[in-house]
């Protein structure tokens, strides 16, 4: 009868490596941080690009309130932002008050970035409210009017004139009861972010290395 017989060297040692792996595969915190932090950066580049046409009265200042938590083997990101869910998943918005009205601004009021320039009609010394033809409110800053010349030979400045008082308001906010947005998913996560995670998550599994 034949026997065979053979050592493994370094058994003892490789099976080792597979309990520490397998310890490590029990708590994926660290590499979870990783890709909490990678999320978190790619919120603020789509909100600052505006490249989902997300509508904040301030993206700016969306974008930079990303967050996120890490519970053992779970991430969540968002953001400390009361209006960021809504922006996340869409939805009506409404005043708080009792048959209040919404101040979104327009306008002048909107900068080229889409950032107001006054974020409250009460940051607004010298405004004004006025009621529009459809039974909406609007608020602005009123303008002064040019005098209207009546002397003879000066009719030719009438249409100007005219033309300036029409446009005698620069518009601030538009008053609305309430505001629908449609569902904007600037925290998604794509094929992308999980080659990211893959990566992460085997470098920390194989070679404990966050």
């Amino acid at each position: 009868m034949l026997q065979f017989s053979t050592r493994l060297d370094g058994l003892d040692k490789a099976l080792g490596g597979f309990e520490a792996a397998a310890a490590r595969c029990d708590s994926l915190s660290k590499p979870l941080d990783r890709l909490g932090h990678h999320h978190v950066r790619k919120m603020n580049r789509v909100l600052r690009s505006g490249e989902r046409g997300v509508q904040a009265r301030n993206p700016s200042g969306l974008a930079a309130s990303g967050t996120f938590r890490v519970d053992r083997n779970t991430l969540d990101v968002g953001s400390n932002k009361v209006y960021a869910g809504v922006q996340q998943r869409g939805g009506t918005i409404e005043s708080s008050r009792p048959d209040g009205w919404l101040a979104i601004p327009a306008g002048v009021n909107v900068g080229a970035r889409g950032n107001p320039r006054f974020d409250s009609p009460r940051k607004v010394s010298d405004g004004e409210f006025r009621p529009t033809k459809k039974g909406g409110l609007v608020f602005g800053i009123p303008k002064k009017r040019p005098k209207t010349h009546r002397k003879k030979g000066l009719r030719r400045f009438a249409a100007a004139a005219k033309e300036a008082a029409a446009e005698g308001f620069e518009l601030l906010f538009v008053l609305v009861k309430r505001v629908t947005i449609p569902a904007r998913r600037y925290v998604t996560h794509d094929p992308d972010d999980q080659k990211v995670w893959d990566r992460y998550a085997s470098n920390w599994i194989l070679r404990g290395k966050a």
